[in-house]
């Protein structure tokens, strides 16, 4: 998982890493404490979780968002938060497909 995270930091934040073998993540003091938080809590899963939390991780890093997206999702979020959503059944028989 450390190489992965190595250029993943290279390519987001295009510094230079140190050389690290594959237990060491190296990073530098530009990383948030969440961030350092995570990778703490990553690194205690078993390699198969590593491997698949760092997929994740590159494919979000890797999606191109249009404008307005973030905000979005911050919308959506507060939406949900708030109790104001509709179920997948809700949604399929307002659409009128897949009514069970």
């Amino acid at each position: 998982m450390g190489i992965i995270l190595v250029r993943l930091w290279r390519q987001y934040n295009a510094i230079a890493a140190p050389a690290c073998n594959s237990r060491l993540i190296c990073y530098n003091a530009r990383m948030t404490k969440l961030l350092e938080e995570a990778i703490d809590r990553l690194r205690q899963l078993p390699d198969e979780m590593q491997e698949s939390a760092a997929r994740t991780i590159i494919r979000t890093l890797e999606e191109d968002l249009e404008p307005g997206d973030r905000e979005a999702i911050a919308e959506a979020r507060r939406d949900f938060a708030n109790g104001d959503y509709v179920t997948l059944d809700q949604w399929r028989h307002e659409m009128g497909i897949g009514d069970r």
